[in-house]
C-alpha cells in the first residue's frame, strides 16, 4: 500500500503510534507493534516510530526470554535490528541473548535450514532461519523474499484466532520486504475492520475541497454552562448529549436492530420512545415507554415499501409543531438522504439530535460526494455539533490528503437555544469508549476536530 500523499500520513502515523503507545504501556507487545509497524508504513521516514517499534520489540523479548522462550525472543530482537539496524540497544540485547561463544554460521547454511523448516511446514523455525541468514547477508535478496512468504503464512492462523493487530503486523512487514506482494496487499484489504485500518489516498482536488468543508461543518463547540452526559452502554450504542431537556421527553429512534441501550436509558428517565426499524421482526426488549413501528424512514413520500418520510413519523404520532423533540439516527447510511428532503420546521423541532453518520469516506467518490455534502449541510443548518466520536470499528479514508473517520457518533444541538464557545476538549473524552471491547478509540483531535474554526468567520 502507498502511503498516503499530502499532510495525512504524519498524522495519522502519529495517532497510530499514539495507539501503539497506549497497547505497550499494557504489556500487550502484538497488538502495540502492529499499530506502530503501519505508523511506519505510512511514515516510512519517521525515526519514532522506529524507535518506539525497537523499545517494544526489545520488551518483548526480554518478557519471552524470562518465560524460557529463547527462539520467540530471538526473533524479536532481530527484528527489531532489521528495522533499525544502528540500535545499539537492540544489539546488546542480542549478544546478551546468545552468549559469546555461539558459532557463527554462514548464509548458505542458515538459508538451507530455512528452506527445511519450510518443507516441513515448520514456519517459526523458517522465520528465525530465515532473521539469522538476512543479518549475515543484508544485500542478498531471496531471503527477504522468502521472509515475506513465511510473515503472510504466519498471518493466517493468527487472523483466524481473531488476533488482528498481530497479523496485521506481519502483513506490513513482509509488504516492507517485498512491496509488490500482491496477496499480502489484499489480506489489508479484506480482513476484518479494525481500528487500524487506513484506506489509501484518494488524489482529487473536489474530494479534498469537499473533505475540508465536511471537517469545518463538524467543528465541535461547547455550550455555555452546560454538562454533557453519556445515555446508553459504555460501547456500541451510547451517545454523548448535553443534559438537558432529556427528561420525561419525546424522543425518535430511527434504526434499533439488536441495539437498544440508548432507548432503555431514556425509557428509564421517564421519555417516550417512538422506535422506527422495518428491518427487525420486533424490538429485542419491551418497555411501557416504547412505541416501535415496523417502518424505515425516507426522504421522500411516496417509496415502495415499508417506508414514511420523517415528517409523516410526527404527524401520525400528533407531534407536528412541537419543539422539544429528541433525534437518534442509525440507519445505515440512509440518513443522508432523509435530512436532504427534511424542511427546515421540521428539522427546528428537533433540541437534540444524535446519532451515528456513515459514509464520511464515500466523500472522496464523486458519485456519493453531493447527497452526503447536502445531507451535512442540511444537519448542521440550524443545529451546532457539541461532540463528535469516531466508531473503532470504521475505517479511516484519506480524501485528497485529508484524514476523515468513515463513521462517525455526533451529537448536536439546536443553535438558537444555547450560546457557545470554541471547545477546548480532545477527542475521545472520557465519556466516550470504543464500539468494540479490545480496541482503541480514534484520536480525533489529530485528525483535524477541533473549536477552532466554527468561530474564524
Amino acid at each position: 500500500m502507498n502511503p498516503p500523499s499530502f499532510s495525512a500520513a504524519p498524522l495519522l502515523a502519529l495517532m497510530l503510534r499514539e495507539q501503539g503507545r497506549t497497547y505497550f504501556s499494557k504489556g500487550l507487545f502484538g497488538q502495540a507493534a502492529g499499530m506502530v509497524f503501519q505508523a511506519l508504513a505510512l511514515d516510512p521516514a519517521s525515526a519514532e516510530s522506529a524507535e518506539m517499534l525497537v523499545a517494544i520489540l526489545i520488551e518483548q523479548a526480554d518478557s519471552d526470554a524470562r518465560r524460557g522462550l529463547l527462539s520467540e525472543a530471538e526473533i524479536a530482537l532481530r527484528r527489531a535490528l532489521m528495522m533499525h539496524p544502528e540500535s545499539t540497544q537492540a544489539r546488546a540485547a542480542l549478544a546478551q541473548l546468545l552468549g559469546e561463544d555461539r558459532p557463527q554460521e554462514s548464509f548458505a547454511a542458515l538459508y538451507d535450514q530455512a528452506l527445511h523448516h519450510l518443507e516441513a511446514g515448520q514456519l517459526a523455525q523458517a522465520e528465525l532461519a530465515l532473521r539469522r541468514a538476512i543479518m549475515a547477508r543484508p544485500d542478498l535478496a531471496p531471503a527477504k523474499l522468502a521472509l515475506s512468504i513465511v510473515l503472510y503464512q504466519l498471518a493466517l492462523p493468527l487472523h483466524g484466532a481473531k488476533r488482528l493487530l498481530e497479523a496485521e503486523a506481519n502483513i506490513w512487514e513482509a509488504l516492507a520486504l517485498r512491496p509488490d506482494f500482491a496477496e499480502a496487499a489484499h489480506f489489508l484489504a479484506v480482513s476484518s475492520r479494525h481500528p487500524s485500518r487506513v484506506l489509501p489516498d484518494v488524489p482529487d482536488p473536489q474530494a479534498t475541497s469537499a473533505a475540508r468543508e465536511a471537517l469545518s461543518l463538524l467543528q465541535i463547540a461547547d455550550v455555555v454552562d452546560g454538562t454533557l452526559i453519556r445515555v446508553g452502554q459504555r460501547a456500541d450504542g451510547g451517545y454523548v448529549m448535553l443534559d438537558l431537556g432529556l427528561t420525561e421527553a419525546v424522543a425518535y429512534s430511527l434504526g434499533i436492530g439488536g441495539n437498544i441501550s440508548w432507548d432503555e436509558a431514556m425509557a428509564e428517565r421517564g421519555c417516550r420512545l417512538f422506535q422506527y426499524d422495518h428491518s427487525i421482526e420486533k424490538v429485542p426488549k419491551e418497555h411501557p415507554n416504547f412505541h416501535w413501528f415496523r417502518l424505515g424512514v425516507t426522504g421522500q413520500e411516496g417509496e415502495r415499501g415499508p417506508f414514511m418520510t420523517l415528517a409523516q413519523m410526527l404527524a401520525n404520532n400528533g407531534h407536528l409543531g412541537r419543539r422539544d423533540l429528541i433525534l437518534k439516527t442509525d440507519i445505515e447510511g440512509a440518513e443522508w438522504e432523509m435530512l436532504i428532503h427534511l424542511a427546515d420546521d421540521v428539522l427546528q423541532q428537533f433540541s437534540q439530535i444524535t446519532g451515528e453518520f456513515h459514509d464520511f469516506v464515500g466523500i472522496g467518490n464523486p458519485d456519493r460526494r453531493d447527497k452526503i455534502l447536502a445531507g451535512l449541510r442540511r444537519l448542521t443548518k440550524f443545529h451546532q455539533v457539541i461532540h463528535v466520536h469516531a466508531n473503532s470499528v470504521g475505517t479511516i479514508g484519506i480524501i485528497g490528503g485529508v484524514p476523515l473517520a468513515d463513521l462517525l457518533e455526533i451529537t448536536l444541538v439546536r443553535r438558537a437555544d444555547h450560546v457557545f464557545l470554541p471547545t477546548t476538549k480532545r477527542f475521545p473524552t472520557a465519556l466516550d469508549a470504543p464500539n468494540s471491547p479490545g480496541q482503541l478509540d480514534y484520536a480525533l483531535d489529530l485528525l483535524g476536530f477541533s473549536g477552532g474554526s466554527v468561530f474564524d468567520a
